[in-house]
């Protein structure tokens, strides 16, 4: 609980400093994730995609015109389906983790729908570690230990926003690639191979408004207009 504690705490702050600013979007999203797990050199495994839920909160600051922050703290399951060289069965391994992108974002007016990309780091914070063999009755085994606490992303998304009504509400549909920067073996780990996460999360939500600077929303350039 204290590491989910900080992060909403962090957002907490980050909403109050930019409310006084400009008219921030807060909101929810939820969807699906696809993951998978990189072993390098990985020689004697076969790995597969794995497809679970994922969800939480989000928010968008705007800083200037079709520039703004987007930041998101949501808890995903992640992790991969995998076969070993010499092991009759497939092995499943999860990481529970508290996934936090904080990303550059560039929105577009195209009259009723909002497009927008955005770009940048992502900190995971690994909750849980879990491996289950499907040959072996009962065979779940923690393995935090063999991994760090801390994954560092970088990613990549793209979405369209439809505002609904003449509040500023917005409902959004949305992709996002993350690619895994960090090796999560521990040092002292029984992992053979170094180990970097990649996912793909399709997902869609709905943002409010919050504050009333203004601060270039696209709406207000359209009301300007």
């Amino acid at each position: 609980m204290s590491t989910i504690t900080r992060v909403f705490a962090v957002m907490f702050i980050l909403c109050m400093t930019f409310t006084a600013q400009a008219q921030i979007e807060l909101g929810v999203i939820g969807g699906f994730n696809g993951t998978s797990v990189d072993f390098d050199p990985g020689n004697k495994l076969n790995t597969n995609t794995r497809l679970d839920f994922g969800g939480g909160a989000v928010a968008n600051f705007p800083i200037e015109g079709t520039f703004s922050i987007h930041a998101q703290a949501m808890y995903l399951r992640k992790g991969t389906n995998y076969r070993k060289e010499g092991v009759p069965g497939e092995i499943e391994a999860v990481i529970g983790a508290i996934e936090v992108p904080v990303f550059a974002r560039f929105t577009f007016d195209a009259g009723n729908v909002h497009p927008y990309i955005m770009a940048g780091p992502s900190v995971a914070f690994n909750m849980s570690a879990d491996q289950t063999a499907d040959f072996i009755a009962s065979a779940d085994e923690d393995i935090s230990d063999d991994l760090k606490s801390i994954d560092v992303s970088w990613g990549a998304g793209l979405g369209l926003a439809f505002p609904v009504g003449d509040g500023g509400t917005k409902i959004f549909l949305q992709g996002t690639f993350l690619q895994g920067v960090t090796d999560l073996k521990e040092d002292d780990s029984d992992f053979d191979d170094s180990i970097y996460t990649r996912g793909v999360q399709l997902m869609a939500g709905v943002t409010f408004p919050l504050g009333g600077g203004g601060g270039g929303d696209m709406d207000d350039m359209g009301d300007e207009e």
